[in-house]
């Protein structure tokens, strides 16, 4: 049975996760009901295993531990016979240290901690070692108040195998659109560089290249001692040498000086824009939520995608867009896309043609009619959205004149003013007054009380 229960415990040991395979755990379970003789064979195996340098092995045989040690009795007297040893191992007493990466050490310890409690609550009466052992700990001061529970640690087991669930669908779907995505990125990108070339050569002989451009590396290719003779004849021929002329050095943001879009290269701008386009607006938005997603996962293939992934986004940031930018082709791309802007708000909202000045006059003077409200309006847009349905009038808790108090015709006006001229000159002021009055309220909302 070792040759069936080595490489299973082995294997079960160092898987690197959180929670043990549940295949493995049954035909482990298996072996070991069927004598105890495999139970010893087991717990040899198992003891071994948790003397690895190496805390998330250490972690998942506690894991075994606790399985096999409430279903075999063998297994717990075996256990109490080596639990200082297992207690040095898994919590460090004795100024033991736990082996690295430190924060699964911690989760190792607190672990360990808690099933040893829960152990203790459950058969210290029948295993001597575990109560001296529990003992012990307590008098050490390592069954603090703030120990984890054993339920609590079982939640976190659960959660982080609901968590490598979530992150093993979300690995298959990157891997997945980069399957689709990736090489048409770099695609692009070539297509882009071999605009570039085209527009800027690369170096031959005396010409200077994009890199070498953006590197401010302007020497030609040669030797060392040619380079050196070169360079100090090109000082001499322009007269660097001497201290009676003055220097003046451009420091120019866009060493391409004359490169820019005319009529003969326009065709090679238009697919520039296009691929930068593709770039800005698909490709490196797609780039940036694979990284994000990445970054935040536990998963053994993370680290090599994510390097496959930053190296091209270094080369799309730090070069690809730094040569669009120093042709030009950002600030046009911006231009554009704001022009199509404009065209989305020109089909969203539509002309509302006015109507005639007749039109205009006679809703006026409903308008005036109505208390100032607009009875063209939506019912939203005014202030009693209510006050003009049809079936309003026939309502018996509907008062309009208190809503809307009528005004004096202009006949009724005109009469009250000519009984006001054959008064005493002492009531002019009343009338005036009264007359400023009226006209006032023509302007003045009504507004309902309460």
């Amino acid at each position: 049975m070792e040759a069936q229960l080595q490489p299973l415990i082995k294997q079960i040991t160092e898987t690197g996760e959180w929670s043990l395979d549940r295949d493995m755990l049954k035909k482990i379970k298996s072996i070991c009901k069927r004598g105890d003789a495999n139970v010893e064979t087991a717990f040899t195996i198992w003891f071994a295993q948790l003397k690895t340098e190496h805390a998330q092995i250490r972690y998942s045989c506690v894991q075994l531990a606790e399985e096999l040690f409430q279903r075999s009795h063998r297994f717990r007297e075996l256990l109490a016979d080596e639990f200082p040893g297992f207690l040095s191992l898994t919590i460090g007493i004795q100024k033991r240290t736990l082996p690295p990466p430190p924060n699964v050490a911690a989760k190792l310890k607190q672990y360990a901690l808690a099933l040893v409690k829960a152990w203790h609550e459950k058969y210290a009466a029948l295993y001597r070692p575990l109560g001296i052992g529990y003992d012990y700990l307590l008098h050490q001061g390592f069954l603090a108040q703030g120990t984890s529970s054993l339920a609590s640690i079982h939640a976190s087991h659960d959660n982080q195998a609901q968590m490598r669930a979530i992150y093993q669908r979300r690995m298959t779907q990157i891997k997945r659109e980069m399957e689709e995505h990736f090489d048409l990125m770099k695609e692009n990108l070539n297509s882009m560089e071999g605009v570039f070339d085209i527009l800027v050569p690369r170096n031959e002989g005396d010409s200077i290249d994009f890199d070498a451009l953006m590197k401010a590396d302007y020497e030609s290719s040669g030797t060392a001692a040619d380079t050196g003779e070169k360079y100090r004849e090109d000082i001499l021929s322009h007269g660097l040498a001497s201290n009676r002329y003055k220097i003046e050095i451009d420091l120019s943001e866009n060493p391409l000086g004359d490169v820019h879009e005319s009529e003969e290269n326009k065709v090679l701008y238009e697919q520039l824009r296009e691929s930068h386009r593709l770039l800005i607006n698909k490709h490196l938005p797609m780039l940036n939520v694979w990284i994000k997603s990445l970054g935040r996962m536990d998963h053994p293939d993370r680290d090599k995608l994510l390097k496959q992934l930053l190296s091209l986004k270094t080369k799309i940031t730090e070069d690809t867009l730094r040569k669009s930018d120093l042709l030009g082709i950002e600030q046009q791309q911006q231009q554009q896309d704001e022009d199509e802007d404009e065209d989305y708000l020109e089909e969203l909202f539509e002309d509302v043609p006015l109507d005639g000045s007749s039109n205009q006059s006679s809703e006026a003077a409903s308008d005036r009619r109505n208390g100032g409200l607009s009875t063209k309006l939506p019912p939203a847009q005014r202030i009693f959205p209510l006050a003009y349905e049809p079936g309003l009038e026939e309502d018996v808790t509907y008062n309009r004149a208190a809503v809307f108090p009528q005004l004096p015709s202009e006949s009724e006006r005109a009469s009250n003013d000519q009984g006001q001229d054959d008064g005493s000159k002492g009531k002019g002021k009343a009338r005036a007054t009264a007359t400023s009055r009226e006209e006032l309220l023509k302007k003045a909302p009504v507004v309902e009380v309460g």
